[in-house]
């Protein structure tokens, strides 16, 4: 059996961030249009994380695919990521392994992507100042997409580790270059949020980062950080005041805290999720109608998400004879 290995190296010479959101377009449609296969992943606890098993299958596609992602909240002292992932393909007709591919950085990819994207269809027009909860790899990636569809000015970021900003810095200038907006540390969420028409939050917390009554009218929010119904990054009264759009209804009821949690105090009714992000896309629900709605995006994370930018990746990788045939 012969198997192309494909790294974070390739992956970036590859793909770029509007690739990115091209494939996060097409996964998101392909899951609110029904023809995505996705069971709700399998979370296995362990001492020091948790454990992701995350398969998909797109007949559209050709490709099977199963992404296993880790999440130890303790790496970031070791100077290792805290979520670490791969992802296998497998072609479909044969049922054959094809490729193998740095999962770590792909999840990186997408999450940003699906933020991007998110912001593309819910932020208003002018929106250009950026309020960022998080400076960690998914709070770059994302950063990196919303600037590709916005044309961002001034970025505030909220983050208690001022030894970390530098690096942080360092990532955005590699990833935006010349159009690196302004970007600088303040000291908490009032200062961030203030004039913010895009607040992006990307953190660990279990607890909200900032109080709902401070989100500025208009504000589209792109939340991914908090990943069980246990945790959330946004309190209630922010989800009480907004538009709100998910992944997938069946995934954000499960695992958002932020949409669990808010049911269960009684500030929202399952009917009231406005919208899976890929019926916005296909233009099914209405994007922003007013300048003064609020939208939030809440992002747990889909296979599927994976298996289209792995699947792009690969294809490329095969087109340009990148990547390293392993023989198993």
């Amino acid at each position: 059996m012969n198997l192309i290995a494909i790294s974070r190296a390739e992956i970036r010479q590859l793909i770029d961030v509007g690739d990115a959101i091209d494939a996060a377009r097409e996964a998101f449609v392909a899951l609110s249009g029904g023809t995505a296969r996705v069971p709700l992943r399998i979370h296995l606890g362990t001492a020091n994380g948790t454990s992701l098993f995350m398969p998909a299958y797109a007949p559209s596609l050709g490709t099977v695919g199963l992404k296993l992602v880790t999440v130890t909240p303790g790496n970031q002292p070791r100077g290792q990521p805290t979520v670490q992932a791969v992802v296998i393909l497998v072609d479909e007709a044969s049922g054959t392994p094809v490729a193998l591919l740095d999962g770590t950085y792909l999840t990186q990819l997408r999450t940003g992507a699906a933020l991007g994207l998110g912001a593309e269809l819910l932020a208003r027009s002018d929106a250009d100042t950026v309020a960022l909860f998080g400076a960690g790899a998914t709070a770059q990636t994302s950063l990196w997409a919303t600037c590709h569809v916005r044309a961002i000015q001034e970025v505030r970021v909220v983050h208690p580790h001022a030894e970390r900003f530098p690096a942080f810095l360092d990532a955005m200038r590699d990833y935006l270059g010349d159009a690196t907006p302004p970007i600088r540390r303040v000291e908490g969420p009032a200062e961030a949020l203030r004039g913010a028409g895009i607040v992006l939050t990307a953190t660990s917390s279990p607890t909200p980062v900032f109080p709902g009554e401070a989100l500025e009218p208009g504000a589209y929010v792109g939340a991914l950080g908090a990943y069980t119904p246990q945790t959330r990054e946004l309190a209630a009264e922010t989800i009480a005041r907004a538009r709100v759009v998910v992944d997938t209804r069946e995934g954000a009821l499960a695992e958002a805290g932020e949409i669990v949690l808010a049911i269960q105090e009684g500030r929202l009714q399952p009917d009231q999720i406005y919208a899976e992000l890929g019926e916005i896309v296909s233009g099914k629900r209405e994007g922003r109608a007013t300048n003064d709605q609020i939208f939030v995006f809440k992002s747990v994370g889909n296979a599927m998400q994976d298996l289209a930018l792995a699947n792009r990746v690969y294809h490329r990788a095969c087109s340009a004879g990148r990547g390293t045939v392993l023989t198993l």
